[in-house]
């Protein structure tokens, strides 16, 4: 079915007996070049960014039925819900409910009481306990049934061109309606896969055995066995479901990329307090492999050793992750360098008083 217009909305809504939920959303263009017509009717009165208005008109399932031609954002929610006749179409129409925000606030009274908003609040000040108690229920009660659309326009909105559109603001109004037709499409295919996992027939206990043993190895656990007339099963295509070994590989690969997210700043941090508590050490002078000398040397081969471990398990866990292979590898030589440098000791430097013995040709 095909909802080309607000018109057939309403009749959907009206002939299935379904709950319309509304609510409106902007979307930030660029800014009108100066000196052209109407450059601040873009300007929204709430997020004060140059944006676009367009009404969403979802189901109590999450699902999109219809997006309307984008409007500048200064237009008030209301003021775009009667233009596009939201108010003919419910008093002349059938007898459907249709929950908003306080946005819309009003077409209540027009529309015979067709479109619930948020319940009123009477006492602006000093109100009894029991009015807040009651209020504060009937306002959450409202809010849970109108969140659908809240994510209905999370789901359009996790579209790029409709995070931010950086195109010509005359094409956002196709371009809307061209991404709700695609997750429209998207969604029903997932509401028909899950019900056909309800409605799958049941298995015997040796199945089910075999079932569980093809979920452990990873195979697809949600394909339908059934018998046909030779005894052989039939595999019907369906969802799959990860295996334990793949949650647990997940987790192993953020563990080694934690690793090496810690080896930088704990070798820095580990050879500047060196650094400051050693006499003689200058740092612009001398490298920092020249703090393995003296009786706290050994501190500074263990920070060479355990940056060049932690870099290495990093290296690892870029290449499983497979971001980028030459990034792994060079990565990995680096921390071969590093732990080449904790097992072997530099030479001595140039006047570095209490770094170890004097170098070649220095006084004593």
């Amino acid at each position: 079915m095909r909802l080309r217009s607000l018109a057939d909305v309403v009749d959907h809504l009206g002939a299935s007996g379904s709950t319309g939920i509304i609510d409106g959303t902007e979307i930030r263009v660029r800014r009108p070049a100066a000196g052209r017509k109407d450059r601040d009717k873009f300007i929204s009165g709430k997020n004060k960014q140059n944006a676009v208005k367009t009404m969403i008109v979802t189901d109590g399932e999450d699902r999109v039925l219809w997006c309307s031609p984008a409007r500048p954002a200064s237009c008030a929610d209301i003021t775009h819900a009667r233009q596009l006749g939201l108010v003919k179409l419910l008093a002349d129409g059938p007898a459907v409910e249709i929950f908003t925000d306080a946005g819309y606030q009003g077409l209540g009274a027009q529309t015979g009481g067709r479109v619930i908003t948020p319940p009123h609040r009477k006492f602006k000040k000093n109100a009894p306990d029991w009015y807040e108690e009651v209020h504060e229920r009937q306002r959450k009660a409202h809010s849970s049934r109108r969140i659908r659309v809240e994510h209905g326009i999370a789901h359009l909105k996790n579209w790029r061109s409709l995070a931010r559109h950086l195109g010509r603001r005359g094409h956002i109004s196709d371009t809307v309606p061209a991404v709700a037709s695609l997750l429209s499409h998207q969604q029903i295919g997932t509401w028909t896969r899950h019900r056909r996992r309800e409605h799958r027939p049941q298995r015997s206990s040796r199945r089910l055995t075999a079932y569980r043993a093809r979920a452990r190895k990873g195979c697809p656990v949600n394909d339908h066995l059934t018998s046909t007339a030779g005894g052989l099963p039939s595999r019907q295509p369906g969802l799959t479901r990860p295996a334990l070994s793949t949650y647990v590989d997940e987790m192993g690969n953020q563990v080694l990329l934690a690793c090496g997210m810690a080896a930088g700043p704990l070798f820095t941090v580990a050879y500047l307090l060196q650094g400051a508590s050693r006499v003689g050490y200058r740092p612009f002078r001398h490298p920092v492999s020249s703090l393995a000398f003296g009786r706290a040397g050994w501190v500074q081969t263990v920070n060479f050793l355990l940056a060049g471990l932690l870099s290495l398990v990093f290296a690892v866990g870029l290449w499983r992750v497979g971001f980028s292979r030459w990034g792994a590898l060079l990565i990995g030589a680096w921390a071969v360098g590093l732990l080449g440098a904790g097992a072997f000791r530099t030479d001595p430097v140039a006047n570095s008083t209490g770094f170890g013995p004097p170098a070649f040709g220095e006084r004593a």
